[in-house]
Order: C-alpha cells, then sequence, then structure tokens
C-alpha cells in the first residue's frame, strides 16, 4: 500500500495500519483528523468527490460550528452560575458544558495547527497536535460519562424519588464529577506512552526536527487488545451507549406518563408548576441524550465494525471510509456545540433566566441613562433657579 502525502516527510509520517489498532480517530490525528494522508491503492488517484467532502467538512464547517459551541457553552456557564440554578442536575449540565468547552478550544487550537502544520510542515506542530488530540480526547471522555451520569440523576428523581432525597444532591453531584474527569485521565495515561517525541539536530543547517516516534508498548498487541478494545472501546462507546439506550426508554415513559397526568389532573398553582418544570427537564435531558445517540452512533458503529474485523479493514481502508470518519468528527463537534439551544428550546426556567439576564444588561444601560439625562436635567433647572432667584434678591436690594 503507498501513501498519498501532503505536507509531510513521507519518512516521517505514522504507518497508518498500525495506527487504525488504535480505533479512535480522534486521538490519532496524523492519521484520522489531517485528511491530507490519505492511504490510496498503487496506480489509482483519491477520489475527487471524497476529498472535497472532507475539505469542505474541516475546513468550512468545524470551525464554524466550533466557534458557535464556544459561545453558546459560555453563555450557558452564564446562566447555569446564577443562584437560582444551583441544582444537581444543572452541577452535571454545568460539567457537560465545562467538558465541552474545553474539548471545542482544544479541538480549534487543532484546527488552527493543522493549517499551520500544511503551511510550514512545523515538527513543533505535529508533536502539538498528538498531544493536543490525547488531551481533548479526556474531555471528550468526561462529556461522555456526564451524559451517562445526568440520565441516571433524572432516573433517579423520578423513578425513585425517596432515594432521590439522599443521592440526588449537589455534593454528591460533584464528587461523581470529580471521579469521572478523574477517571478520564487515568484511563487515557497510556496513550501518552504509545509514542515518543524525539529531536535531532541537522548537522548542515543546525536547524532541530521533531520526530513523533511509536513506542514498543504501542506495537505490543497484548496492550492493543486489552487497552484499546476492551478499555478504551468498552467504557468510551459500547458501555455508555447501552446505559443511556436504556435510561432513555424510562424517561421517555415517564415523560409519557406525566404528559396523561397532566392532561387528566387540574392541580393547583403550586402543584402544577412544579409538575412542569419536573416535565420540562426530563424532556430537555431526553433531547441531549437522542443528540448524543445521533451524534455518538456512528463512531459507536464503526468501532464495532472494526473490533470484529480487523485484519480486513486494515487491508481495505478506501477514502469512503476517511469520509465517513470526517463525517463522525463532524456529527461528535456538533454534539457538543448543540447543547445551549436544546436548553433554551426545552427548558422555560434556563430561557427565562438567560432573558433576565440580558435584560438586567439591557435595562441597566437604558435605566442609566434615563438617569443621567434626568440627573442633568435637575442640575439644570438648578442652576436655573439659583441664577432667577439670586437676579431677583440683586433686584429687590
Amino acid at each position: 500500500m503507498e501513501y498519498n502525502l501532503t505536507g509531510y516527510n513521507s519518512s516521517e509520517f505514522l504507518n497508518l495500519p498500525a495506527e487504525l489498532e488504535s480505533y479512535d480517530y480522534y486521538e490519532n490525528y496524523d492519521n484520522y483528523y489531517n485528511h491530507s494522508v490519505l492511504p490510496v491503492s498503487e496506480g489509482s488517484n483519491l477520489d475527487e468527490t471524497h476529498s472535497k467532502v472532507q475539505s469542505i467538512i474541516e475546513d468550512h464547517i468545524l470551525p464554524v460550528i466550533v466557534v458557535f459551541g464556544i459561545c453558546g457553552i459560555i453563555l450557558t456557564l452564564i446562566v447555569l452560575s446564577r443562584k437560582s440554578m444551583v441544582t444537581s442536575t444543572n452541577t452535571y449540565l454545568t460539567a457537560l458544558a465545562v467538558a465541552d468547552l474545553l474539548f471545542l478550544v482544544i479541538l480549534s487550537t487543532i484546527l488552527i495547527g493543522h493549517k499551520a502544520f500544511i503551511n510550514n510542515s512545523s515538527s513543533y506542530i505535529r508533536a502539538y497536535l498528538h498531544i493536543a488530540s490525547i488531551v481533548m480526547n479526556m474531555f471528550l471522555f468526561s462529556s461522555v460519562w456526564v451524559t451517562v451520569m445526568l440520565a441516571v440523576e433524572r432516573y433517579i428523581a423520578i423513578c425513585k424519588p425517596f432515594f432521590a432525597r439522599l443521592m440526588c444532591t449537589v455534593k454528591r453531584a460533584i464528587l461523581f464529577i470529580c471521579l469521572i474527569f478523574a477517571i478520564s485521565i487515568i484511563i487515557k495515561i497510556p496513550s501518552f506512552f504509545e509514542f515518543q517525541i524525539m529531536t535531532e539536530v541537522d548537522p548542515l543547517t543546525n536547524i532541530t526536527f521533531v520526530h513523533v516516534k511509536n513506542t514498543e508498548l504501542f506495537d505490543n498487541a497484548t496492550y492493543m487488545v486489552i487497552y484499546t478494545s476492551i478499555i478504551d472501546g468498552l467504557l468510551f462507546t459500547v458501555l455508555p451507549f447501552i446505559l443511556l439506550v436504556v435510561l432513555n426508554v424510562y424517561l421517555i415513559c415517564e415523560v409519557r406518563r406525566s404528559s396523561s397526568f397532566l392532561r387528566r389532573n387540574t392541580l393547583n398553582d403550586s402543584d402544577n408548576s412544579i409538575q412542569k418544570e419536573e416535565f420540562q427537564i426530563t424532556l430537555m435531558l431526553i433531547s441531549v441524550i437522542v443528540v448524543f445517540f445521533i451524534c455518538q452512533a456512528p463512531m459507536v458503529i464503526f468501532t464495532s465494525l472494526f473490533n470484529l474485523n480487523k485484519t480486513r479493514i486494515i487491508n481495505t481502508i478506501t477514502p469512503t471510509l476517511f469520509t465517513f470518519m470526517s463525517v463522525s468528527k463532524l456529527l461528535i463537534t456538533i454534539k457538543s456545540a448543540v447543547n445551549f439551544v436544546l436548553y433554551c428550546w426545552f427548558s422555560e426556567k434556563f430561557w427565562q433566566t438567560f432573558k433576565k439576564i440580558v435584560c438586567v444588561q439591557k435595562c441597566s444601560n437604558h435605566y442609566h441613562s434615563i438617569f443621567s439625562s434626568e440627573h442633568n436635567t435637575v442640575r439644570s433647572s438648578n442652576r436655573n433657579f439659583s441664577y432667577v432667584y439670586t437676579s431677583t434678591r440683586d433686584t429687590s436690594v
């Protein structure tokens, strides 16, 4: 198999089939994230359609979604930081927002680094892309499991209300969130030892080059089976996907039951308000989980198929597979960026709080301008009155 390389020194690129043993296309940037490294059969040309699709996705669509997502998440954190929004559910939503924000911020630096690498082929940028992609993957892993904990917390709150008083607290939510982030870091630590960054000085030009080289750990078959297929693959894709399917079924059934209950019964204003708010929170979380399913499904499918038949996939890598990976990356990025829209659409409390924050800023500026205008008018009137009073006294004298 030959490799079509753009912007890479052909003696330095990582071996793609070996890299493909690590299924996570976000983690191995040189092969999965950089669409300029595409394997092609001998004597064949890269399909232009696939190349254009990848270019449109990674050069145009992804940057727009990243910027939109970062702005939306910042607004989400501002809203969730209000005292009236402090609940165990919103604590998980805050953690999810932080994980997604860090994911998108690092992704933005990778997009910029990718462009810079193509322009000048800096070996330092290449080394950064390796490290940044692993760190980014930590936050992606955290985001997945915070979503699972959101579903678990909502299931307990609805289906086990008496148990919820003990479990669904802000302190416990913070504890579970800290555990998720800690486990995410621990699980991804071995990825740093899969490659080695080496420096070499060219004796003729005295320029230092940075080489990224696979280590023996990466080439260890036992490690790849245990870590990649079982630990990383199972914990990162299959297990959370199954848990969310089961929990989402329970939540959807509960939403249908609550909807029927609200239609049949006339409650007092207080009870009706509480029931409506709980209903909206559950509906919002269901929407978050549904988006998670849609955006994670391609990666889960690819992971499952790859682990079932690695040899065949490695030997038949095509531009279509890389296009599929580009679309999968796009969907995962959308998942991290779209939650602000879901919160505003499904949660009336979130939307009202957001409008209050915006209104307070606008109103304060409006009132400040009115106050300044009135204050200036009063001062002007006082000066005029003082002038008239003084003139009168002078005349009388």
